[in-house]
């Protein structure tokens, strides 16, 4: 297991313990904005420092926005770090948990999936064609 794995395994369980125990909540789940601003940024392999330099924020707000449900972001902090990360604010602030329908659902997974890195895109594209081979298909 590489050390990115490991950390995410980490941060899942302290995310999970801090769900049981309302007194950790605050301090420890982050909001979907922060979910989404952490995947991407290490998917991008970027630093907490890189990130913030390049979105012109210090490392700390960067943090906050990432792991605490309390932080309110500006609209002008969410441009300029979706900018950074190669998608719209737009992206970040949707919550995709709002989708209503499954034709929402779908259009809202599409979406994401033009944003991913070719080599995420070629992943997802494997585990269709293995379906597929399988007998997955609805058709």
């Amino acid at each position: 297991m590489d050390s990115l794995s490991t950390g995410s395994l980490l941060f899942a369980i302290v995310v999970l313990f801090a769900t049981q125990d309302d007194s950790l909540k605050e301090i420890f789940v982050p909001t979907p904005l922060g979910i989404k601003i952490r995947q991407l940024r290490k998917e991008q392999g970027l630093s907490l420092d890189q990130l913030a330099a390049m979105a012109e924020t210090s490392k700390s707000y960067l943090w906050e926005l990432e792991n605490r449900e309390t932080a309110n972001p500006t609209m002008d902090k969410v441009s300029k770090i979706a900018e950074k990360l190669g998608v719209t604010a737009e992206f970040l602030l949707n919550d995709e948990q709002a989708a209503h329908s499954a034709e929402d659902a779908d259009k809202a997974f599409f979406r994401k999936y033009q944003k991913l890195p070719a080599p995420t895109k070629k992943k997802i594209q494997d585990i269709m064609k293995v379906l597929r081979e399988n007998g997955a298909d609805d058709k």
